[in-house]
C-alpha cells in the first residue's frame, strides 16, 4: 500500500491490483536477490514500474522506433 500511495497509482479493480501486487512481488524479490550479491557493483530498488507487466514495459521502450501502436 505504500508503494501504491508514494506513486499515485490508480488501480481499477480487485482483479487489477492481485496482478499488480503479483508483478510488484516479483520485482522485490529480483531486487532482494540482485542486492544480497555481494559481488554485484551496484544496487537496485523499485520505482515507477515495478508493478507494470513485461507487455506494458515493452510499450514503453518501443516509443519512437516507429510503432504507432
Amino acid at each position: 500500500m505504500q508503494y501504491i500511495s508514494k506513486y499515485h497509482k490508480k488501480i481499477a479493480t480487485l482483479e487489477e491490483f492481485n496482478m499488480r501486487m503479483n508483478n510488484f512481488i516479483a520485482a522485490d524479490a529480483y531486487i532482494n536477490e540482485w542486492n544480497a550479491d555481494t559481488t554485484k557493483t551496484s544496487s537496485v530498488a523499485h520505482n515507477f514500474f515495478s508493478d507494470w507487466t513485461d507487455s506494458e514495459k515493452a510499450k514503453l521502450r518501443t516509443l519512437g522506433k516507429g510503432n504507432t501502436k
